[in-house]
């Protein structure tokens, strides 16, 4: 057993990041993508973090997580190609035809070979998948069966269940499904990073590590006091998030200085346009690039996340919206979801409960404290994740969970 874990983990990490060749044209708004920009941000984190601990590039199989063809994204071929993500890194990314259904058996086995070499090197190293679904257990059995000594490990940053339970009626049957199938192939992952705690309920795993998040590591900028009162909100626009509680709340704010700018991409994109007719201060953006969705951030009095905590899937959820906000310096308004650890209590403000009133008044409280006050609050906050939650730190537990097995 000494012998498996002497070396730092060889590591096969099977991902779905947008590359840097490609990244500019997810983003273009005439491919309409759907991209999944948080998924994307965290687990470059988790590359970042695994290579400042192991002190070399590991390799990555990668399918981008993109829109199906021609419903959600205008893309109907992805290329492959070699790429890497960093210097003398060794990276594949699998062409697939991006048709339902056909894109996930296309995927799974282009990536055979990719794992099939991996193994053969590292018979006793460790095949690493990001998402927990149908494909991804397919390929965990592949690598397991290529080589019984390999070691399996899912990060599960959802439930399948959970993660669109306001989808139609077919698209969540197509869940249940997939779920059902999840579950007997379970028993192919050896360990797991989890969320949250409760989400062992699920899986019912013996071996496994929470990791809510990851923060970007940034060094501290002085913000020049401003007087200006911008609430932001960036993020998916659904109804389920509170998108449309927080217009309601902020329009109950009775403060002509006030802004309330939100950024984003979803079902409720005509509503926030209506709002911006009825209410010249709010505004509106759409969707925009990430690096511009920090400078906002850094730029606001408070940031936001009416993700209401009454919800089921909350407790199965740590939004990684959350750690941007903190890491970005500015005070945070959110509701108290299950699966938030108590660490964070003192740097979130939260509100009483799920209501409309509670969040304004949570709101107002912030935008009343001086520049300077928010500033300190909102350092405070980023002291805390940037030490204790950042890449290398949250990836080092991980690979300690794994040299233990």
């Amino acid at each position: 057993m000494e012998n498996r874990t002497t070396r730092e983990e060889p590591l096969l990490f099977l991902t779905g990041i947008y590359p840097d060749e490609w990244r500019e044209a997810f983003c273009d708004p005439s491919y309409n993508a759907n991209i999944q920009i948080a998924a994307d941000v965290l687990q470059r984190h988790l590359i970042r973090g695994f290579e400042e601990n192991l002190g070399h590039p590991i390799p990555l199989l990668n399918a981008p997580y993109i829109g199906v063809f021609p419903r959600t994204c205008k893309l109907a071929r992805m290329k492959a190609f070699d790429f890497s993500h960093t210097d003398g890194a060794k990276d594949r990314n699998i062409g697939f035809w991006n048709i339902p259904v056909w894109r996930h058996i296309a995927i799974y086995r282009q990536s055979r070979k990719g794992i099939r070499d991996y193994v053969r090197e590292n018979p006793n190293g460790v095949v690493m998948a990001y998402t927990l679904n149908l494909r991804n257990m397919y390929r965990l059995r592949y690598a397991k069966k290529k080589a019984p000594s390999i070691r399996t490990c899912l990060v599960a940053p959802d439930l399948p269940l959970f993660m669109n339970v306001s989808a139609s009626l077919p698209y969540r049957v197509m869940k249940t499904w997939e779920d059902k199938r999840i579950r007997k192939r379970l028993r192919w992952v050896d360990s797991y990073v989890m969320l949250t705690e409760q989400m062992n309920e699920y899986l019912g795993a013996d071996r496994y590590c929470v990791v809510e998040g990851i923060a970007a590591e940034r060094e501290w900028t002085a913000k020049v006091p401003s007087t200006e009162k911008t609430v932001l909100y960036t993020g998916t626009l659904e109804e389920k998030y509170g998108v449309l509680r927080l217009v309601e709340a902020f329009s109950r704010i009775d403060d002509p200085d006030a802004r309330l700018c939100i950024c984003g991409k979803g079902e409720c994109e005509n509503a926030l346009k209506e709002a911006e007719k009825n209410d010249p201060r709010i505004r509106y953006l759409g969707q925009v690039p990430h690096e511009r969705v920090l400078e906002l951030q850094r730029e606001a009095a408070v940031t936001v996340n009416p993700r209401p905590a009454g919800e089921t899937f909350t407790k199965y959820s740590f939004p990684s919206k959350n750690l941007e906000y903190l890491v970005s310096g500015v005070p945070l308004v959110a509701c108290k979801l299950a699966g938030i650890p108590s660490e964070y209590d003192p740097y979130i403000c939260y509100a009483q409960d799920d209501t409309v009133d509670a969040l304004k008044e949570a709101i107002e409280s912030i935008l009343r404290l001086t520049p300077q006050e928010r500033e300190q609050r909102g350092r405070a906050a980023f002291e805390f994740v940037t030490t204790q939650k950042n890449p290398k730190m949250q990836t080092k537990r991980i690979l300690d969970m794994l040299k233990r097995e």
